[in-house]
């Protein structure tokens, strides 16, 4: 069954965005020739997606991140696990700056894309996220929008978490509303 994602773009430390990669998802050359969607964490750690554990996940981002806060820890891990293994092939993605709740200025949307290639550990990647799916871009946006809009939209009052799952419906009308505006 398709599901529905939005996939923020940036890396954040406690809310404050510290760089955006949208440049580098959709540069093949940094790929491995794909254009990709992309998570950071794992960077750096050798594994088999498809044949890490939860449990696994979990002790190393406790270890390497979140020592003193399980918690965050448990939350990157269940983010983790989605992108490796819920997120599938036929699956739509929209591409945004992640925001908190509070945000008053526009949101800016990169653009939408179809997964069309499991997942890998990109560990010899030159640049921030490891975690890689391969991706088509259906639409490059590329520009900002009404956050009130925005959010009503998607049903989701900020994007401060890496992925957010959103069902059908809404995800159709922000995707017209997006290349239709």
């Amino acid at each position: 069954m398709k599901q529905y994602w939005i996939v923020k773009t940036s890396a954040d430390d406690d809310g404050e965005i510290v760089k955006e990669y949208w440049e580098e998802f959709k540069d093949p050359n940094k790929n491995e020739g794909k254009t990709v969607i992309a998570i950071g964490w794992m960077n750096n750690h050798s594994f088999d997606p498809d044949k890490i554990s939860k449990k696994e996940i979990l002790a190393y981002i406790s270890g390497k991140y979140y020592p003193a806060t399980p918690r965050r820890a448990l939350v990157a891990t269940n983010i983790i696990w989605k992108f490796l293994h819920e997120m599938k092939v036929g699956d739509e993605v929209i591409l945004c700056k992640g925001f908190p709740g509070n945000q008053k200025k526009p949101v800016r949307v990169y653009g939408i894309a179809e997964i069309t290639g499991t997942n890998w550990n990109h560990i010899e990647s030159s640049w921030g996220f490891h975690l890689k799916r391969q991706v088509n871009y259906i639409s490059i946006i590329e520009k900002d929008f009404d956050i009130n809009k925005f959010t009503e939209l998607i049903g989701k009052k900020s994007l401060r978490l890496t992925i957010h799952e959103i069902n059908e419906s809404n995800f159709n009308q922000t995707k017209e509303w997006l290349t239709t505006i």
